[in-house]
């Protein structure tokens, strides 16, 4: 399940934060708060799982504060093992997921290195936003 929203932001403060991040850059104004507005911030904790890997294709992780780390669960090497570290303004959704599996037994998931202010966007809630900048 994605992470529970823990408290509402406060959307001007975080507003201001997210203009500066690599993810919201490449939207106008409105499409950014539209963003922000669906998304669920979450302070997250250490060594707290963030994502599963059963929910890695229908996320997308931006990361405000803090460090994530991918890593990969490898049933055939029976362990997991660190295959990127996300720093601040960093994301990480559908696409970036496949290029970390490079055999069919391995599954992604991200956990929380120190305490970590997260947003989480659902995927299937972005058509309804992207679907006007597209066109």
């Amino acid at each position: 399940m994605f992470a529970k929203l823990e408290k509402r932001p406060d959307f001007s403060l975080v507003g201001q934060i997210v203009n500066n991040l690599r993810f919201f850059k490449v939207f106008d104004h409105t499409i950014r708060m539209k963003l922000l507005f669906i998304s669920d911030y979450k302070v997250c904790g250490p060594g707290e799982l963030i994502i599963s890997p059963e929910e890695m294709d229908e996320s997308i992780v931006v990361l405000i504060s803090g460090l994530l780390n991918v890593i990969v669960k490898d049933d055939f090497l029976e362990g997991d093992y660190l295959r990127q570290t996300l720093y601040p303004g960093d994301s990480i959704g559908e696409n970036e997921v496949s290029i970390f599996k490079t055999r069919p037994k391995q599954r992604v998931y991200i956990k929380s290195y120190g305490t970590s202010d997260v947003l989480f966007l659902k995927k299937r809630d972005l058509p309804d936003i992207l679907q006007p900048e597209i066109e």
